[in-house]
């Protein structure tokens, strides 16, 4: 037996669309909020390809606007293997979203504990590559996560994006 995808078809979309603007405008704006404000997370950038296609960001000018403010400004962008990850990354970006863009996170792996010293020239170095490949465009927290508070957080997600890589 055939197997059958069911999509939405024009007619069905223009009729929900057509019943959600018939709320009272004060329940559309809620439900319009609650689906495109992006949750705080925290997303393992790895490798260049394996971005995440975040569905909201594909939708109408008005909307993708709105989620795009909420997704850039509450998801902290981790890179695992620092340049390599995060050059590729950044140059995919939009000029708008990259001014978004408001917490980012190199990761160290198998080291022992960092000074203080080193992390801040580390995150100096970073810093003065990211605002090279962008223009200085993001204005975004800079910081350094060791791989067990990263693991710490994000638990079988972390050791799953650590298999791709």
């Amino acid at each position: 037996m055939a197997k059958t995808t069911v999509l939405m078809s024009p007619t069905g979309a223009n009729t929900l669309r057509m019943r959600l603007e018939s709320l009272p405008q004060e329940l559309y704006n809620r439900i319009y909020d609650q689906v495109f404000t992006a949750a705080c997370s925290i997303v393992v950038v790895a490798r260049e390809g394996t971005r995440k296609a975040e569905y909201l960001l594909q939708v109408d000018r008005v909307s993708r606007a709105q989620y795009a403010k909420s997704y850039y400004g509450n998801t902290k962008f981790v890179f695992p293997t620092a340049i390599q990850d995060l050059v590729p990354w950044l140059r995919r970006m939009s000029r708008s979203e990259l001014h978004l863009i408001s917490d980012m996170a190199i990761e160290w792996r198998d080291l022992p504990p960092v000074r203080t010293l080193e992390r801040e020239r580390y995150v100096e170095i970073v810093r003065k590559i990211i605002d090279r490949e962008t223009g200085s465009l993001v204005n975004s927290n800079l910081d350094v996560i060791l791989s067990s508070e990263l693991e710490a957080q994000l638990g079988s997600e972390y050791k799953a994006s650590m298999m791709r890589q």
